[in-house]
Formats: C-alpha cells, structure tokens, sequence
C-alpha cells in the first residue's frame, strides 16, 4: 500500500478510527500508485477482506489487504523511528514498513527467546549445583557440570572420589535429560565403598536423589554402605512426613541389584538417648555436647565418645544400632568391645552364627564376621 506523504497522518488516524470501530483489516490496491483514503476500504472480518480483494481484482488492477492494528502501528512507530519510514519521491511504501517493523520484532524476538533460553539454562545449572552440594558433594565439581550441560547430551555422568581414613569412596553422578524440554536433573549417583585400600573388601549400591528432603547424602551413604544405621526425616508419596531410622540388608537385593533397606520407624521405639545414658559418657553432662553426639550418631557417623572409667577418662567410639535398640562401642583401635546388648540382640548373634557354617564348620555371622572389628564390607 502507497499513500502520499501529505496524507500519511490522515490515513493513520482514519485507520485508528476504524479499528475502534470494529474492523480489523483494510484493503486497498497494490501497486506503486498512491492510494487516497476513499480508495480504502475496511472489514470486520479476513474472511470478508479476502472476498472483496477477490472481486476487485482484474488482470490489470490487483488487490489486498492487511491488518488495521498493523498499519497504523508501524506509521505511529515510524514517526519516532526514520529508520522505519520508507519513503521515495513523496510517495510512502506503507506495507514494506509493515513487513520491515515486522522482519525486526522476529529477530527481537528470537534474541529474547535465545536470551530466556540462556537464562533457563543456567537457573537448569545453578539448582543442579545446589543439589549436588547438598548431597553432600561439594562444590569443585561445577565446572565439569557446565561442561557436560554445554556438550547438550541426552545423558551423562561426573566421577568423584573421596577418602575417609583409610577407606575411600568412588561416585558417579548421573544426570538425564527430562521427557520434555531441555532440563536436565540429576536422578541418582552410584557408590563404591574400597575398605582399607583393598579392592576385595568393596561393596556399592545406587541411591536416588528424590528430592531435597530425601536425598541421601554422600557421608549418609558412605556410613550405610560401611555397615551403619542412618536416621532420616523422610516424606513418603502422598506427602506426610515420617521419621526412620534405615540400614542396609546386606542379605537381600532388589531386582536391580541394590540392596534393600531395613526400615525401623518412630513405632519400633529406638531411643537413642536413652541407649546411650546407659553407659558412663561424659560428653552426655553438657546439654550441647550431648545435642552434637546425638545429631552425629543419626548421620551414622561413628562418632568419639569419652567414657568415665572410675578416675580415668578413656576415649572410645560410638554408634547407633537401631534394629537392637543400643549403640555399640569400639576401643581407640576400633575393635568392637561387649556391651550392654540386649537379649534379642546376643540371641540373635548366637541364632546367626549357628545357622552358617563355612566348609570347615566355622560361624561365618554377617554382621559380626565371627570378629570383635568392625565389618569390613562386601565383596563386589
């Protein structure tokens, strides 16, 4: 569509008029003449545009038509933008304005679409980088994270490793595109448990990272997978919150290779505080003291203790052991001494160690291993 220049505020505002009318297109004749606004004609409807172009058309004269908001829109901008105006010899080329201001909104437009993009993808790094630090994994691996989440691949996994004494931990972070879009979240890690540097003493598992609530941290893990029992606020499937105590059932696996966990909840009536007023600790005299061991020994930590020993104060070790409802103690050499078990508990030894024989008859317990040291782990 041509108009002249000295009509150009007439047509705009003529336009304006229609649109609040009701109409929403106008046709016009396309060629290089100058159309007046009497020569234009406005439609409610596309439908109604397309038929009166239709009509109007010869083979010499052709017609077409656009949308209202769109003309008068783009000969507003230009006012302000002359790099919009499109003009030669006094005669305004309004619809090459209109495919022009509309070429420019496509390439803003892809810029913000690539630019939320961007930004969707770093908020996408930012949480994986919290989730893998509060699975206890700290934070040097979030460069190798960007560089994974830039290579774009459906799938993929970081290697992390870790010593605790002697013992050392392997990780595999895994991480997976989600069914829909480009998200990536990172659904479980792989744990290996070498004890004492000794590839025949391992024993690994895979666990899932749910959510923030029941995730299983890496130490968490670590004092599982080493044979020890974890306590943990946990929220089930239909959202209710519930307090476990969980162990690993080194005995039975699940269908895909992991073992199962014993489960003992807030009804199994563990106390904790209680099993360890039993013996003379000192640390249990300060009510902070006392509040650390408590929350170290339900992360499954193996946690120093100092026993009161007529005048003498003698460091040992401690851990929870929920399925008996005691802790066990262990010397400064980590040997496992006699305490207060519980009936169950040595029936249960002696019932164990009964029912397994090697081949030459010898007991062969899986929780103690017929030694006074704490387990060693599983062969893998």
């Amino acid at each position: 569509m041509n108009i002249r220049g000295d009509e150009y505020i007439e047509i705009m505002n003529y336009l304006v008029k229609e649109r609040w009318a009701g109409n929403e297109f106008v046709a016009y004749l396309s060629d290089s003449t100058p159309v007046y606004r009497e020569d234009l004609a406005c439609f409610g409807t596309p439908y109604e545009a397309k038929e009166y172009c239709y009509e109007m058309s010869t083979d010499v004269d052709f017609y077409d038509y656009m949308a209202i908001r769109s003309v008068y829109r783009t000969m507003e901008e230009a006012i302000h933008d002359r790099t919009l105006y499109i003009a030669s010899a006094g005669v305004v080329d309004i619809s090459a304005m209109v495919m022009l201001r509309q070429q420019r909104m496509e390439e803003e437009q892809n810029i913000n679409n690539q630019n939320n993009k961007v930004m969707i993808i770093e908020k996408n790094f930012e949480f994986l980088r919290d989730q893998i630090k509060h699975a206890g994994f700290g934070e040097n691996l979030e460069y190798a994270l960007r560089d994974k989440m830039e290579q774009n691949q459906e799938k993929f996994s970081i290697n992390f490793e870790k010593a605790y004494g002697n013992d050392k931990v392997d990780a595999s972070l895994n991480f997976k595109k989600g069914t829909e879009g480009d998200l990536y979240f990172f659904n479980t890690y792989d744990l290996k448990l070498t004890k004492d540097n000794n590839s025949d003493l391992s024993v690994q598992q895979s666990f899932f990272n749910n959510n923030n609530r029941n995730t299983i941290t890496l130490k968490e893990a670590y004092n599982l997978l080493d044979g020890r029992s974890v306590n943990k606020d946990m929220i089930s499937q239909d959202k209710q919150e519930y307090n476990v105590w969980i162990k690993l059932d080194f005995k039975n696996t699940d269908d895909r290779g992991n073992f199962k966990f014993k489960q003992f909840g807030e009804k199994y009536g563990y106390d904790l505080e209680g099993a360890l007023a039993k013996h003379p600790i000192k640390e249990l005299q300060n009510d902070q003291y006392k509040g650390d061991l408590i929350e170290s020994l339900k992360k499954g930590n193996m946690q120093s203790a100092t026993f009161i020993k007529g005048d003498q104060e003698v460091k040992q070790y401690v851990e929870a052991n929920p399925q008996y409802k005691s802790i066990n103690i262990y010397d400064a050499n980590m040997q496992k001494l006699e305490s207060r078990q519980s009936q169950g508990e040595k029936q249960g030894e002696s019932n164990s160690q009964s029912a397994k024989k090697d081949s030459k008859g010898e007991a062969q317990d899986d929780e103690t291993k017929g030694e006074s040291k704490k387990p060693r782990g599983q062969r893998v």
